[in-house]
């Protein structure tokens, strides 16, 4: 769906996009608001986590993975976007297994925001993007069942700022709302839920991509 950037907190500059439940949208919401950024004069780099690469699909990019002390990112058909895949941290890099990239002297000077496309998981990957972003968007799918897996979610982030994390829950994006899927229903109970943390905009489906 299309939308400003200045309806995304993007108040923090390095955020991960993340959410265990798979299909929710949280590739296209990191894809679509760093190609928004781009153009809007906001240099953003887009990194990775998902080891599927689905990103690589949407972008065009090569973003070849790289041992993380030597930064090289992948450019991609949009214009000052670019792409880097980095792989999850192992269990011996503990979970801040990601400041070798954003602590590189590349990230700070090219970038405006790091966005951090996490896979459906709160293990491994998606743990280290909490130890290392400042600000959380969490993609919720409008149906019956769209908030299931929203408390073991919050319970990771609560974690990871209990063992130190400067993050913040940054924003609740609801997606793939229709009419029949209950995305007024879904709206109310997740206003009741996230109170002014779930974000004024929601992203309709698009049928035409079926």
């Amino acid at each position: 769906g299309d939308c400003t950037c200045s309806e995304f907190p993007l108040v923090a500059r390095t955020q991960c996009i993340a959410n265990q439940t798979p299909g929710v949208g949280k590739t296209a919401t990191a894809v679509n608001l760093a190609a928004g950024l781009a153009p809007a004069g906001h240099r953003p780099l887009l990194i990775e986590l998902d080891p599927r690469r689905p990103g690589n699909g949407s972008l065009q990019g090569t973003a070849a993975e790289r041992p993380r002390r030597t930064y090289q990112p992948a450019t991609t058909y949009v214009r000052e976007l670019d792409l880097a895949a980095v792989s999850p941290p192992d269990s011996s890099e503990g979970p801040r297994g990601l400041d070798g990239w954003l602590e590189d002297p590349h990230t700070a000077d090219d970038y405006a925001f790091v966005l951090l496309d996490c896979p459906p998981t709160t293990e491994g990957a998606t743990r280290a993007a909490m130890a290392a972003a400042a600000a959380l968007l969490m993609p919720v799918r409008c149906d019956p069942f769209g908030l299931d897996g929203v408390p073991e979610l919050v319970k990771a982030l609560r974690s990871s700022i209990a063992g130190g994390s400067e993050i913040e829950f940054g924003g609740v994006l609801l997606t793939q709302a229709t009419a029949s899927n209950g995305a007024h229903e879904t709206e109310a109970e997740a206003r009741e839920f996230f109170g002014e943390v779930l974000l004024d905009t929601i992203i309709p489906f698009d049928e035409s991509i079926e």
